[in-house]
């Protein structure tokens, strides 16, 4: 698993976000896109989804934001994810 932060400490899963997210917002190279798209995004939008932390909650889609204006995946993630339209 890519990044296993199902039933850890939320602390925990709320730091390793905010990590990604500042990753990702000095990534301007491409060099973790694909790997975004692969892996972390699903771990993200599960965390969102998340009704057991509001910080978990509140932090990933802060993450998600970062990463969409760091890399510009941006319209895409509508197409790979339609989940996040009934979000």
């Amino acid at each position: 698993d890519a990044l296993p932060l199902a039933g850890v400490a939320p602390r925990l899963a709320s730091a390793s976000m905010e990590a990604l997210g500042e990753l990702a917002s000095v990534a301007h190279d491409g060099s973790i896109d694909p790997w975004l798209r692969e892996r972390l995004i699903s771990h993200i939008l599960d965390n969102v989804q998340d009704q057991n932390s509001s910080q978990k909650q509140r932090i990933s889609l802060w993450a998600l934001g970062k990463i969409a204006f760091g890399t510009g995946y941006v319209v895409k993630p509508y197409l790979d994810y339609p989940r996040l339209l009934t979000q």
